[in-house]
């Protein structure tokens, strides 16, 4: 059984069994509230679950600071060590992050979004009282590159149109397209088209009419550019990997029509695959 969504609902550590938009079962919450010396389970790791707990349960709220180690380790009776075992392993999962000299803070939630989502990421952002929006940042004619020109199955001098925007929620950036559109079809899109919409690809579905028969997905973690790190807003003393998703998209008469070049905080978002097996 799954809990209603939630504005800013965690998605717990290895919770597969929640398809985007939901929150993580109730089997999956978590229900150790103090230290027990007689559990087999190592302190820290006890430690670790009373904290998640304690995130999920927005007791601390995103990018609240955390009690220090001494104060953690007084309320818990553990040692440092011990508590700074916990924080780490709750640091490398993506529940917390820390800023030099300053502490240690809960992360936001990661935005989840998975191809067979109906409504796309802006249903899941919604559904979590989110709002979706983009932010066009320009329009240029260009040469694709020979991966670009892969994908589409052109030369790599034909050009195509760089489309490039900003995926928001509630004005955060989470994510920085570079959409590549063949010609003709791309001499017919207009600025507005791209500031609007329930998904990706809605500039050609709604105004273009153009309908789609399949695309094909390439998903990788790269480390961000100075140029990324801007435009997403990372912090630079603890840059994080991205998320970076390759995209083409086929025409219901066999043409790739797009290539998507999208890329998103790896400590804001995360894929969600399922296969019937």
């Amino acid at each position: 059984m799954s809990q209603s969504p939630a504005k800013d609902g965690y998605t717990f550590l290895f919770d597969f069994a929640s398809a985007p938009g939901l929150n993580a079962p109730a089997r999956f919450q978590l229900a150790i509230t103090e230290i027990d010396r007689n559990n087999p389970l190592p302190l820290y790791h006890q430690l670790y679950q009373i904290l998640l707990k304690r995130i999920g349960d927005r007791e601390w709220p995103p990018n609240e600071a955390l009690p220090t180690e001494k104060e953690l380790g007084e309320r818990y009776d553990v040692s440092r060590a011990t508590v700074r075992s916990a924080l780490q392993k709750l640091v490398s999962d993506g529940y917390l992050y820390r800023r030099q000299g300053t502490g240690t803070f809960v992360a936001q939630p990661k935005v989840r979004h998975g191809p067979q989502r109906s409504a796309g990421l802006t249903g899941y952002l919604r559904a979590r009282g989110l709002e979706p929006g983009w932010k066009l940042l320009g329009m240029e004619r260009v040469l694709p590159g020979r991966r670009v020109a892969t994908g589409l199955q052109i030369g790599e001098d034909q050009e195509v149109l760089d489309i490039h925007r900003l995926r928001l929620a509630d004005e955060e950036v989470i994510g920085v397209h570079h959409c590549y559109v063949i010609y003709p079809l791309a001499a017919k899109i207009e600025p507005e088209y791209m500031t609007e919409g329930d998904n990706s690809l809605s500039y050609l579905t709604e105004h273009l009419n153009v309908s789609f028969s399949e695309s094909h997905r390439i998903i990788e973690a790269v480390q961000p550019d100075p140029e990324l790190i801007e435009l997403l807003q990372l912090s630079t003393d603890n840059v994080c990997p991205l998320l970076v998703i390759h995209r083409v998209t086929i025409a219901t008469d066999g043409t790739p029509v797009e290539y998507l070049h999208a890329s998103y905080r790896g400590d804001r978002f995360e894929y969600y695959v399922h296969m019937e097996h």
